[in-house]
């Protein structure tokens, strides 16, 4: 597993990453119940990489002082203002994640960060 850490002034955010192996299941593992066909000699299976990334963005609306009450003014002065926060989203995305990963999932893409986030990418 590794980490990629980007900072931007006080604030700074972190994505761990892991890789996971998936190979196709040979067609004689199916167990077509037929054990007199002559088995076909294996071909070494086909290896793909696909890198994927999932980033919990927290969507604005959740943003609040009253429901992040403990949360380090180094970190408050970045969430709690929006551009400042869109401003470092975008360039996480872009600098970070977009370049590294096949597929990104982003989860609590609320109806206002939507339409700034597509645009980074």
């Amino acid at each position: 597993m590794k980490s990629l850490t980007t900072s931007n002034g006080n604030a700074a955010s972190e994505v761990w990453t892991d890789s996971l192996e998936i190979f196709p299941i040979p067609d004689s593992d199916y167990g077509s119940g037929n054990s007199s066909q002559q088995q076909q000699p294996q071909q070494p299976p086909l290896q793909v990489e696909i890198n994927i990334a999932s980033f919990n963005i927290l969507a604005e609306s959740y943003l609040t002082p009253r429901s992040h009450k403990n949360l380090p003014e180094c970190y408050a002065d970045v969430v709690f203002n929006k551009d400042k926060r869109r401003k470092l989203l975008c360039d996480i995305l872009t600098s970070k994640l977009a370049n590294q990963f096949d597929i990104l999932c982003l989860q609590e893409v609320d109806n206002i960060l939507f339409p700034i986030i597509s645009k980074c990418l």
